[in-house]
C-alpha cells in the first residue's frame, strides 16, 4: 500500500509540475501580449499627436489653400517668366510626399526596431544584456532612432535635393530691394502686362524671408484697384483665386476683392473639418494614453508575479 501511495504522490507531483510550467508559459505569453498592446498604444498615440500637429496643413492642402502663402504661382500669361524659373512648383504634392515620408519613417522605424530587438535576443551574448524590460526598451529606442536617422538621410538624398524647389526659393530672394530678385529681372526681360507683374511681385515680397509686408501691400492694393476697374480680366490672366485669397488674408487679415470671395466658403468648410478632426484626434490621444497606462500597470503586475515565481523555482 505504501508503494502505491508513493507512486501516486510522485505522479501527482509530476502532473503539478507540468501544470505549473504550462501556467508559467501562459503567464509569459500574456505578459508579452500586454507589452505588445502597450507598444501599439504608444505608436497610435504618437501617430495621433503627429496627425493633430499637421491636421490643419493637411486638410488645407486638400482644399488647395493655406493660412499663409507657401509657393510662387506663375500664371499662363507669364509663360516667359515660367520658362526662366523652371518647372511649376506643386506645394500640395510636396506636402503629401512629406507626410507619406513621415508615416513611412514612423512605421518602418517602429516595426524595424521590434524585429531588431527580437532577433538580437536570439544571440546568446545579447540574451543576458537584454534580459530586463528596461534594457529591452532602451535597445528598442536606440534601434528606432538609428532607423529613423537612416530613413531621414535617404529622404534628404532622394527628396531634399529637389532642384525645382531650390529654383523657386532662389527666384524670390533679394537683399534689400525687390528689384534685386530674379522674379523682378525676369519680368523686366519679358513683355507681360502690369497686373501680372503686380501678381508675381506681391507673391515675391510675401515669400521673401523676412516677409516684405509694405511692398506686398502696395502690389496687392494695385492689383485690387485693377480688379475693381476690370473684374472680368482677372480670370483671363490665369490668376488663382486661392493664391489671391491667401495673400489678402495674410497681409490685410480679410478677403478684399470679389475674385477671392468664393474661397471664403472653401476656407470655412476646411475650418469645420479641421475642428472636427481635432476633437476626434484629441479623444484618440486621451484613449491611447489611458490604454498605455492600463497596459503598463498590467505588464508591471505580471512581471512582478513572474519574478516571484521564478525566484521560487530557483529556491
Amino acid at each position: 500500500m505504501s508503494k502505491l501511495k508513493d507512486t501516486s504522490s510522485v505522479h501527482l507531483s509530476v502532473q503539478q509540475q507540468v501544470e505549473f510550467e504550462q501556467g508559467l508559459v501562459q503567464l509569459k505569453a500574456r505578459r508579452n501580449k500586454m507589452r505588445a498592446s502597450m507598444m501599439l498604444s504608444l505608436l497610435l498615440g504618437i501617430m495621433a499627436v503627429v496627425a493633430l500637429y499637421f491636421n490643419q496643413q493637411l486638410i488645407y492642402a486638400f482644399f488647395e489653400i493655406s493660412p499663409t502663402l507657401q509657393q510662387l504661382h506663375v500664371p499662363f500669361s507669364a509663360q516667359a517668366v515660367q520658362d526662366r524659373i523652371g518647372g511649376q512648383n506643386d506645394y500640395f504634392s510636396h506636402l503629401i510626399q512629406w507626410i507619406l515620408w513621415l508615416g513611412l519613417k514612423l512605421s518602418v522605424s517602429f516595426v524595424g526596431a521590434i524585429f531588431i530587438v527580437f532577433f538580437a535576443k536570439k544571440w546568446r551574448y545579447l540574451q543576458q544584456k537584454l534580459k530586463g524590460f528596461v534594457q529591452t526598451s532602451l535597445a528598442f529606442l536606440i534601434s528606432f532612432i538609428l532607423l529613423w536617422a537612416g530613413l531621414s538621410y535617404a529622404q534628404h538624398e532622394w527628396v531634399g535635393g529637389d532642384r525645382q524647389q531650390e529654383q523657386y526659393i532662389e527666384a524670390v530672394e533679394y537683399k534689400t530691394n525687390i528689384q534685386q530678385s530674379d522674379v523682378y529681372r525676369y519680368i523686366q526681360d519679358s513683355q507681360i502686362d502690369e497686373p501680372v507683374a503686380d501678381y508675381l511681385l506681391a507673391q515675391t515680397a510675401i515669400l521673401h524671408r523676412p516677409m516684405d509686408r509694405d511692398v506686398a501691400k502696395a502690389y496687392l492694393t494695385k492689383l485690387a484697384n485693377f480688379e475693381e476697374a476690370n473684374p472680368q480680366q482677372m480670370a483671363t490672366y490665369g490668376f488663382k483665386p486661392e493664391q489671391i485669397w491667401m495673400m489678402q488674408n495674410q497681409i490685410f487679415g480679410k478677403t478684399m476683392t470679389g475674385f477671392a470671395q468664393d474661397i471664403d466658403k472653401k476656407a470655412n468648410e476646411a475650418n469645420n473639418i479641421v475642428a472636427n478632426t481635432q476633437r476626434i484626434l484629441t479623444v484618440g490621444i486621451v484613449i491611447c494614453a489611458l490604454l498605455l497606462v492600463f497596459f503598463y500597470l498590467l505588464n508591471w503586475r505580471l512581471s512582478k508575479r513572474l519574478g516571484r515565481i521564478e525566484q521560487q523555482l530557483l529556491e
